[in-house]
């Protein structure tokens, strides 16, 4: 996805074979893994969507918890 001012979609994932509920925390890195991110506050849904007015390249990951 490339924001150019404004980001036109957002970034979802789903989930399946596990035990609800299930709880979402999206990270952002600069470096293309998922495990150098950092939390972004507030993105506990499983769709986000990225800022507009980040400057550069941003790699975003959803780390997912199921409940017991």
């Amino acid at each position: 996805m490339i924001c150019n001012g404004v980001c036109s979609g957002a970034i979802n994932i789903s989930t399946a074979n596990g035990t609800p509920p299930y709880t979402y925390q999206w990270f952002a890195t600069n470096l293309n893994n998922n495990t150098s991110g950092s939390p972004i506050t507030g993105a506990t849904s499983n769709g986000y969507i990225p800022s507009a007015t980040t400057i550069g390249t941003t790699f975003y990951y959803c780390v997912v918890s199921q409940g017991v």
